[in-house]
């Protein structure tokens, strides 16, 4: 009894360290866009602030592993494993899984509206081959319905679908010349009638491949598109003028190019996943294959955790515990109240308030000593 109870009081201390470590890195990331860091030892907000990344991080991997193995990358264009139907069904179902979870996701964070980003440009397709790319000039004028996401993508698809014209058949070349040996001998071996059957069902599977090329281009021009999104919707002082609701599609421009990045990553060290134990995984204290591919993942998961903190955490609601800003007033142990404009509080900790004094002229970030404040009231 007292050996369980002290298995189960291991999980949860592990759990708890894991969700501060998140919560740490996701705070400190936010205020460090206004040049301000925390590194308290006790703070009950470290926890809130990392159930809400470990469960965006965790999700990304989950679907991230279940494409992995839904969409090996050395069967992707294995037409006999995966006949063309078998794999658009897959594409299909990955693009729906990422936009469910996503939903889901945001169903769990916080619900709100926002007015639109101030400075897009970059959210708008542009030729990519220069002045003479008539092409890609005349899709940029052309207007497709639908979100901005929709248009971008299937643009860039339609410019670059020229070279993955031209890549596909050069791949079906060789492809060709590396199966004609077998064929003849296939061929001398079967009936003259089922030999031809054959060979034409093969080849009209290698032109599949096309469709798939153009496929996984939409796929690569959404997560450039996220990825510029989320350039634009990190968090500066600009970000007070314009609100920090939280909408799916800002939670999309960082959950799926983490999705995709987790995918490559998973797929460049399956082998190492499908032998490990989840007790070898977590056995930091020997290298083993499966330890070690744990210590590889630490550097992308906690490139996430920073942009987590910067884009979705100040947009998720304090009352449940996320990092979006509070209009206060604070008065000074002088009975002066602080600031000249609109005073926000980022966060807080045992000795400091993290305040923002958003201003007509300029604004500013400050990090005030609790012992100078005599009371603040929230708005």
């Amino acid at each position: 009894m007292f050996e369980k109870i002290k298995d189960y009081s291991k999980i949860f201390v592990a759990l708890g360290a894991v969700l501060y470590f998140f919560g740490f890195i996701s705070m400190n990331s936010l205020l460090s866009r206004f040049g301000m860091v925390s590194f308290d030892v006790v703070n009950s907000r470290f926890i809130f602030a990392g159930f809400f990344s470990a469960i965006a991080v965790g999700a990304s991997l989950i679907v991230a592993g279940a494409m992995a193995k839904e969409i090996p990358l050395n069967e992707l264009f294995d037409v006999k494993k995966n006949p063309f139907w078998v794999r658009i069904w897959k594409y299909v179902k990955f693009f729906l899984l990422v936009n469910v979870v996503n939903v889901l996701l945001f169903s769990v964070f916080t619900i709100g509206k926002q007015n639109p980003i101030a400075d897009a440009t970059s959210l708008k397709f542009k030729h990519l081959f220069g002045d003479r790319d008539c092409v890609g000039m005349y899709l940029e004028k052309f207007n497709l319905p639908g979100s901005g996401l929709f248009d971008y993508s299937i643009k860039w698809a339609l410019n670059i679908s020229p070279i993955l014209i031209l890549v596909g058949l050069l791949l079906i070349w060789a492809k060709g010349r590396q199966g004609d040996g077998d064929q003849r001998r296939e061929k001398a071996k079967r009936k003259k009638g089922s030999g031809s059957i054959a060979v034409s069902s093969s080849g009209q599977g290698k032109y599949f491949i096309l469709v798939d090329l153009l496929i996984i281009s939409v796929f690569s021009a959404m997560g450039f598109y996220c990825f510029n999104k989320m350039l634009t919707l990190l968090v500066d002082f600009n970000a007070f003028q314009i609100g920090f609701d939280l909408r799916p599609d800002i939670l999309f421009a960082w959950f799926y190019p983490n999705v995709m990045l987790s995918y490559l990553f998973i797929n460049g060290s399956k082998n190492k996943f499908e032998n490990g134990s989840w007790r070898n995984i977590f056995n930091l204290s020997e290298q083993t294959d499966s330890s070690e591919l744990l210590r590889l993942y630490v550097v992308p998961m906690i490139g996430a955790l920073i942009i987590f903190g910067q884009v979705v955490f100040p947009r998720i609601p304090f009352a449940i515990g996320g990092g979006q800003p509070r209009k206060v007033v604070l008065e000074t142990m002088d009975k002066k109240i602080f600031g000249n404009g609109n005073l926000y509080i980022l966060g807080e900790s045992s000795q400091f308030v993290f305040l923002v004094d958003v201003e007509e002229k300029g604004s500013k970030a400050y990090q005030v000593s609790k012992s100078e404040v005599r009371l603040f009231q929230t708005r």
